[in-house]
């Protein structure tokens, strides 16, 4: 039961510092073998996942947390909202869903991004027996 709010601190981590830009502290949050799912895009080792963050994420902008869930097996689920604009200034508002998997060191191992723009049905998640954490906006 103690580390749950671990999981859930280092996720609400993740995305303030995805939205602040501070790439180099979002990747302390990963294990260097971290899988990334997002779409049809997959990155495996943190080579990868760092020259997408550095390189070619194509969005900026705010995350709004909706729900977030977790288990006691470190796995935290969040659904929410993201309004910026894509890198030519195109404005952006989808909704997504976050799996992320920790390992027994406290790390972000593994992380599956579905958004509204690939036809998934979010409310899928939700029918599991984990326990909500609740809605903020990140500051």
């Amino acid at each position: 039961m103690e580390r749950e709010p671990d999981f859930i601190k280092i996720v609400q981590s993740y995305y303030s510092f995805v939205d602040q830009g501070n790439i180099d502290a979002l990747l302390q949050l990963f294990d260097q073998k971290i899988y990334y799912k997002r779409c049809a895009l997959e990155l495996n080792g943190m080579q990868e996942f760092e020259k997408f963050y550095r390189q070619n994420r194509s969005i900026s902008g705010q995350h709004t947390i909706l729900h977030m869930l977790f288990d006691e097996n470190g796995i935290v689920f969040v659904e929410g909202k993201f309004e910026g604009a894509w890198r030519d200034g195109t404005p952006l508002a989808i909704q997504f869903a976050d799996i992320f998997f920790f390992n027994s060191r406290g790390f972000i191992q593994e992380r599956h991004t579905y958004t509204d723009q690939g036809n998934v049905c979010l409310t899928t998640f939700w029918s599991f027996t984990f326990r909500p954490y609740g809605s903020y906006r990140i500051p």
